[in-house]
């Protein structure tokens, strides 16, 4: 009945409502307008995929990094290979120094890991079968010869100051790896195990040392993945973002051990000058080392040994004040003005102040081992992603202009100071 009545009504409404129009106008008076314009090309992606390639499928990786680690750091060239989505084997070599009379810092490396959620990520949808995830490793590094990770020589004083260099490694890693756009990744967390080092031109003073560490890496990445052609990555990095000014704090890399302690930190503030490409960094870079030995060297020859500790400290400052020049910011017209990323060229002053302390029995040495005043020219890029997040890459060439302490003279003095960070800005 209800439905009838409703029917009903329906037709009465498109039946008579015409006729009761033709008896007086209607008042209600309709019209419409066309508008031009555009319609503009909308791009729907995950921030989260994009920048990270979670959906690409990758078998292999071949990586060239720059890392931190205490261990294997240094310059890493490195091979991952994926035996299923939980498990992958990596081997790889590292070079840090090279130093006359001090041996050549460099081995090689192996990596068993275990990507713990990634089958669980695969069903969920949010991944593919990659090196994008967090993980747990096994390590063990090989050193090709000793080459010098703690101690140091000085006059008068040598013969009972060790110079001690890495034999091998092995360490446990809780790590988180991103892939970066088509060829980058970027690699960071904390580890814990036990090194063997000895004297350099000696088979005496055998040490171990129980360490955890920080150690992050960012690498170029070339593999079985399809290269993509992709949008500007500041559309979603969001680098142009307003920002006049940043501070900046940096990934500490920090290793703490039974008898070996290391913290290298960084702080910088920047500032932009009005809109134009300048900008003022105010920048400090701080290395703090601590070694401690069971047993002194007391007779190279003999190879004789005594009970007595000895510590030796370590204190590296450089300070820098940067003038930069962001290179893109000729060709960003269309982009906000204040911002602080991209490649850049500058001129750098720097102070550099590195001293050493030594405990040997009831001797107690300081030594100012360089002091002194640098200039030169700096180029480098920075980029901040997101909101509070940022990496500075850059190489600076000193000469130095004056010392402060009286082991050398200034004539033919150069620093190569690089400054790789990967932090936290506001």
């Amino acid at each position: 009945m209800k439905k009838a009545f409703f029917i009903f009504c329906l037709l009465n409404a498109s039946f008579f409502t015409p006729l009761w129009g033709q008896e007086r106008p209607d008042s209600v008076h309709i019209t419409h307008s066309q508008e031009t314009g555009t319609l503009e090309k909308q791009r729907f992606i995950d921030q989260y995929d994009y920048v990270f390639m979670t959906k690409e499928p990758t078998k292999w990786m071949l990586k060239v990094a720059g890392t931190s680690s205490q261990t294997h750091g240094g310059l890493v060239g490195s091979y991952e290979y994926k035996l299923s989505p939980s498990v992958s084997l990596g081997a790889g070599a590292y070079f840090r120094s090279i130093s006359l009379g001090l041996g050549t810092d460099a081995g090689i490396f192996g990596e068993f890991r275990y990507y713990y959620d990634m089958p669980r990520r695969i069903r969920e949808g949010k991944n593919a079968n990659n090196f994008t995830g967090n993980y747990f490793s096994l390590t063990y590094t090989q050193a090709f010869s000793r080459g010098s990770t703690g101690g140091f020589t000085g006059v008068g004083i040598g013969e009972h100051i060790p110079v001690l260099g890495m034999k091998n490694a092995m360490e446990l890693r809780w790590g988180v790896q991103r892939r970066f756009f088509n060829h980058g990744l970027i690699d960071f967390g904390i580890g814990a195990g036990l090194k063997h080092s000895s004297r350099i031109d000696s088979k005496a003073l055998a040490q171990s040392d129980i360490f955890i560490q920080t150690f992050w890496n960012t690498s170029l990445a070339f593999g079985d993945f399809k290269t993509k052609t992709l949008p500007p990555p500041c559309d979603v990095l969001k680098c142009y973002e307003t920002s006049k000014s940043l501070w900046k704090i940096a990934w500490p890399n920090l290793s703490i051990g039974t008898n070996n302690q290391l913290l290298l930190t960084s702080l910088a503030v920047e500032r932009q000058l009005g809109n134009s490409p300048f900008s003022i960094n105010f920048q400090n870079n701080l290395l703090l080392q601590r070694w401690n030995w069971h047993s002194v060297l007391l007779d190279s020859a003999s190879n004789s040994t005594s009970s007595y500790k000895a510590s030796d400290t370590r204190i590296l400052s450089t300070t820098y004040l940067q003038t930069r020049f962001y290179l893109n910011k000729l060709r960003r017209s269309s982009l906000p003005k204040a911002s602080l990323s991209g490649l850049y060229l500058g001129f750098a002053l720097m102070h550099v102040y590195e001293k050493i302390g030594y405990t040997y029995q009831n001797e107690k040495v300081k030594l100012i081992r360089y002091h002194g005043i640098e200039v030169g020219p700096t180029l480098g890029f920075q980029i901040k992603a997101f909101k509070n997040n940022y990496l500075d890459f850059g190489i600076t060439i000193g000469k130095t202009i004056h010392r402060f302490d009286k082991n050398g003279t200034t004539d033919g003095v150069y620093g190569f100071r690089p400054s790789f960070k990967l932090g936290f800005a506001f």
